[in-house]
């Protein structure tokens, strides 16, 4: 199983480095890798916005573009080869940096500053090999240049590849914008009223009704309290695939549970197929039978499942995938109808993946805004027909 590794501590730039190893790895395996790819690395890469936990974006790009053993392999190797490269950049970047700061203090060449070289610039002469002034010079001169309002600015060509990178990877990835708040909002509209108690609630509609019939006011007319009788099983899907949507699917919960208001609601853990047994903890720890947690749902139970179904990596699994997979919903189904699946990755990336047969047996629906009101609808009865989402 494989488990996320914390990013490094390098200066590596995370837009350079996926850019270079996209272009590099693609090139170097024949595959069918497209800008969508890139853009949903770079999008992971970000991390966690409300822990700022991030990944190693070798890992990070293992789990998103590799199929095989044979594919971690040659982008292991491409990692290998593409970091001193990036390395070089970010550190001449930042040194330019340096230069066209205003803030930075002037020095003249008589200055003992110029004259006398730190312990920093002494180590980077060493490991860095010298360059002509004439060639440096002919370096400066071939960088595009671009205007802005506060003066000039160069542009960078590998940012320059990809532009409008964090809208448009937010766009592309599952992590479609759901803040916290729009959660909370979705799953307080899953409900299914019930009543509970003596009646002690004052009915004020129906007493001003009587009070008109009867001409005088005698007492008032009192009801049971209302609550939220809905119930809610999750089931999410945990690390390999899902390692870059953990903040996602933890806020999600996070909103069920705390702040929804729904009578009921338990949350169990999976790694790829929910089969014999599922977890009660995050970490996939406190196994419990999956036939004992279906046993104790009722009828109008709503069931969420949270999974790429394959759709991150791409991958088409007939027998330990799909077929498994298939086979659970239709034992959840005969328990209960009001069955919904959000998968994080959009819709475009189901295609060719197991994701794209398993949303035959369930209604599935992207991670976004509207997703996720729609997966509640099908929780709530509202949507008589199931369907794949778009």
């Amino acid at each position: 199983m494989s488990t996320p590794r914390p990013a490094d501590t390098s200066t590596i730039s995370d837009l350079e480095a996926l850019t270079l190893a996209f272009n590099s790895f693609r090139s170097r395996v024949n595959r069918s890798l497209g800008t969508r790819d890139l853009l949903d690395a770079i999008a992971a890469a970000q991390g966690d916005p409300a822990t700022g936990e991030r990944f190693e974006l070798a890992w990070l790009t293992e789990q998103l573009w590799c199929k095989s053993t044979d594919d971690v392999e040659e982008l292991q190797q491409t990692w290998v080869e593409i970091r001193p490269r990036v390395e070089a950049q970010t550190n001449a970047d930042s040194s330019r940096g340096k230069e066209a700061d205003p803030s930075s203090p002037t020095t003249t060449a008589d200055s003992p500053l110029a004259q006398t070289p730190t312990s920093e610039e002494t180590n980077k002469s060493l490991d860095e090999p010298q360059k002509p002034q004439e060639e440096e010079s002919r370096e400066a001169r071939s960088e595009p240049k671009k205007e802005s309002q506060g003066g000039e600015s160069r542009v960078d060509p590998v940012t320059a590849a990809v532009p409008d990178h964090r809208d448009r990877a937010m766009e592309a990835a599952s992590a479609g914008p759901v803040p916290r708040a729009g959660m909370i909002h979705a799953w307080r509209r899953f409900r299914r009223p019930g009543h509970y108690g003596a009646p002690s609630v004052i009915d004020i509609p129906e007493t001003v009704r009587r009070t008109a019939d009867r001409g005088f006011f005698l007492e008032p007319v009192l009801r049971r309290r209302e609550r939220n009788d809905a119930e809610l099983l999750m089931l999410v899907d945990q690390e390999g695939s899902m390692a870059p949507f953990h903040w996602l699917t933890r806020d999600l919960v996070a909103a069920a549970v705390e702040e929804s208001g729904i009578a009921n609601v338990r949350v169990f853990y999976f790694h790829d197929v929910f089969q014999d047994q599922v977890f009660q903890q995050a970490t996939l720890r406190e196994p419990v039978s999956f036939d004992r947690v279906l046993a104790s749902c009722r009828p109008n139970c709503g069931v969420l499942i949270v999974s790429d179904a394959g759709a991150a990596r791409g991958s088409l699994d007939t027998d330990g995938r799909i077929v498994p997979t298939l086979r659970l919903l239709a034992r959840v189904r005969r328990k209960t109808r009001y069955v919904a699946w959000l998968n994080p990755m959009p819709a475009h990336r189901w295609e060719g993946s197991s994701a794209r047969y398993v949303a035959v047996g369930v209604p599935m629906l992207p991670m976004t805004k509207d997703g996720l009101n729609q997966a509640i609808a099908y929780l709530r009865g509202s949507v008589a027909k199931g369907g794949r989402g778009g």
